[in-house]
């Protein structure tokens, strides 16, 4: 069964799909997707707030925000709207929020327990952690950080 959902273009509701110009919205179940028609695709799986967000390669180096400054460099990640750079993730995440009513409430991270008696993380810690794993020459290649 698909939730009810409906878009609205300047405070008016219309049907899937929709678009205008270069915009386009289309609907397939629960999943919907915006194409901007200039380089930036958002698709998203409404229920499961899951999304993902394609930005053409003409973007490189031309953006900053939430996600990033895209352009390779770790260092400059954290550039908050007024282009400091900073190494407080709250001073940068508060300073692109777009208004008020925008703001989160509170943090949402959940804790994750591992418990390792777990059939489960026993067969991953077999092929990520044990030194027979045929990962093993991976290990050199990727680093694994231990809690």
């Amino acid at each position: 069964m698909f939730i009810q959902l409906q878009v609205k273009i300047d405070n008016k509701p219309h049907e899937f799909p929709y678009s205008s110009h270069k915009l386009s919205l289309d609907r397939e179940g629960n999943w919907i997707k915006l194409d901007t028609g200039r380089g930036l695709i958002i698709t998203g799986d409404i229920p499961s707030s899951v999304f993902t967000i394609e930005v053409s390669g003409w973007y490189f180096g031309k953006l900053a925000g939430l996600l990033g400054t895209y352009n390779n460099e770790q260092y400059d990640e954290l550039t908050t709207s007024d282009n400091q750079i900073t190494k407080n993730e709250d001073n940068f995440y508060n300073s692109w929020e777009v208004s008020k009513r925008c703001k989160p409430k509170g943090n949402n991270v959940v804790d994750i327990i591992v418990d390792e008696s777990d059939v489960k993380f026993i067969k991953c810690a077999k092929f990520l952690k044990a030194t027979d794993s045929p990962l093993r020459p991976c290990f050199r290649q990727v680093s694994v950080l231990d809690n």
